[in-house]
């Protein structure tokens, strides 16, 4: 979403930088750099995150991470226990 708006914010700047007078249309040409890395970025997480989901091996994967970080954890009578006594 900021990528779609660096976009539309560079080319006006670099409309706008065409104006006698103005300057900074090496700011607007560094803005539509940033704003486009930010988009294929953007395109290649969401791309990898949904090729992630839809493989049912990975799922079963981190799940099976989730569960063993879960399994390690200390209950909550075993952290009383670890309380100082009042």
């Amino acid at each position: 979403m900021f990528a779609v708006l660096g976009l539309i914010l560079a080319v006006v700047g670099l409309k706008m930088a065409k104006k006698p007078g103005v300057t900074g249309k090496a700011v607007a040409i560094g803005g539509l750099v940033t704003a486009l890395l930010g988009l294929i970025l953007g395109g290649v997480v969401i791309g990898g995150l949904a090729a992630v989901v839809n493989d049912k091996t990975q799922l079963d994967r981190i799940q099976h991470y989730i569960d063993n970080a879960r399994a390690k954890l200390p209950n909550t009578q075993q952290v009383r226990n670890q309380l100082p006594a009042k």
